[in-house]
């Protein structure tokens, strides 16, 4: 009997080992990350030319800003072999400076809850904790579904990886040349479910669906709100992508849509519903495997703070000859809020974008840049009423910058 139960002992030790090696063997944990230093300057300069022909100048300069953590990245893949083809997966991923801002020195994308179009698109758990994307999923031949904290279709199809600048304060984004904002290219969409599909044709199909959250700007406790944007803001959101690869040539086309309802506890106040849309489409073509093209245009209907119109248009030229790549990027933007509800002005808006930087990468995870960031708007104010012009207003902003970036 001794003997027996020894021996099956003995082989449920083996069996044991034998599964723990095997499981060991089949899934995989991967440690990334990224540290990066950058200085940079940016002076602003606005002039505004009154109604009567009169014209004030006002000029303000940021002195040299350390930026440590700009671009501070430190997270974790794991991946398990399932069996019958399928593979669980997991990303955890944060920045080193706890604030979950993915804008840096433009300083417009904090995640909190309620602050407007910017930031990360949360409901409240884990907002500002410096979390960026917390999933996990499951992934076979039907491609790959997982529920968590993503990025948004938006802003990873084109927008972002065409720009090596990204996440500098050289970046195309959050300017007039790319749409920033919490659905555009600064977002993280939380309680979120995402499917990427298999290629197909060379072309790969994105959809995610944000679920409904609640943004509580007064304590409604203690006394009714005053206006319905005091109240409780019941927000979702959804997006579907296309990006494909032929050869030297790559495309995407994304939609994307948001719903933010204003429920306010005064029984004379309606429930306001607001619906804004973008979309975009663009190209990127490579030559010669030293020269790229990338041309991107937005246009969006933001329908939830200013009730604008905006387009956007991006094109940039990024060269690898040898260790060294020069970049150069153009932007144009227009916007009108000739839709606005209320009492004030109405405006037009056009600016234009320039980007220029050489950058030194000795291996794939090494970088040493610099170089300039320009951009010009002009805003003319006139009467909704009387359509008479107002003010013009014309902003220029000019940043210089160089950094140093190590991933791992």
């Amino acid at each position: 009997m001794n003997k027996k139960l020894l021996t099956m002992a003995v082989g449920a030790a083996i069996a044991a080992t034998s599964m723990s090696a095997s499981m060991t063997a089949n899934a995989g944990v991967k440690v990334f990350g990224s540290a990066q230093f950058e200085i940079g300057t940016k002076t602003t300069t606005k002039e505004v030319d009154d109604a009567a022909g009169g014209s004030v100048s006002d000029t303000s300069k940021f002195s040299s800003t350390l930026e440590d953590k700009q671009r501070g990245r430190f997270g974790i893949k794991a991946s398990e072999d399932l069996g019958f083809g399928l593979k669980g997966l997991a990303h955890l991923e944060f920045d080193t400076n706890g604030e979950g801002d993915d804008t840096g020195y433009q300083g417009k994308n904090k995640k909190t809850p309620d602050n407007g179009k910017n930031g990360k698109a949360c409901g409240g758990l884990g907002c500002g904790s410096g979390e960026r994307q917390i999933w996990a999923g499951i992934k076979g031949k039907f491609g790959l579904v997982s529920g968590g904290s993503h990025h948004g279709i938006y802003k990873t199809f084109g927008g972002v990886k065409w720009d090596p600048l990204t996440a500098t304060f050289l970046e195309a984004r959050n300017s007039n040349a790319m749409s920033g904002g919490r659905y555009g290219h600064n977002n993280f969409l939380d309680r979120s479910l995402r499917y990427m599909s298999p290629k197909f044709a060379g072309v790969t199909v994105g959809v995610i669906r944000q679920f409904d959250y609640e943004d509580k700007k007064n304590n409604l406790s203690t006394a009714p709100p005053v206006n319905e944007t005091d109240g409780v803001r019941q927000n979702a959101s959804w997006q579907v992508g296309l990006k494909g690869k032929w050869g030297m040539t790559e495309a995407i086309a994304v939609y994307g849509e948001e719903t933010q309802e204003k429920n306010v506890p005064v029984a004379t106040t309606p429930k306001a519903v607001n619906n804004s849309t973008r979309f975009k489409i663009g190209a990127r073509f490579s030559f010669a495997k030293v020269h790229k093209v990338a041309v991107q245009y937005e246009i969006i209907n933001d329908r939830q703070s200013t009730d604008r119109t905006e387009t956007h248009g991006y094109v940039n030229w990024v060269g690898k000859f040898g260790s060294i790549m020069p970049q150069v990027g153009l932007g144009i933007y227009a916007a009108n809020s000739e839709n606005q509800i209320g009492t004030g002005d109405w405006y037009d808006k056009a600016g234009t974008f320039l980007q220029a930087a050489v950058s030194w990468r000795p291996s794939k995870t090494f970088r040493v840049f610099g170089g300039l960031r320009q951009q010009s708007t002009v805003q003319q104010d006139y009467n909704r009423v009387t359509e008479v012009d107002t003010n013009e207003t014309t902003t220029t902003e000019l940043t210089y910058s160089v950094g140093i970036r190590k991933d791992f």
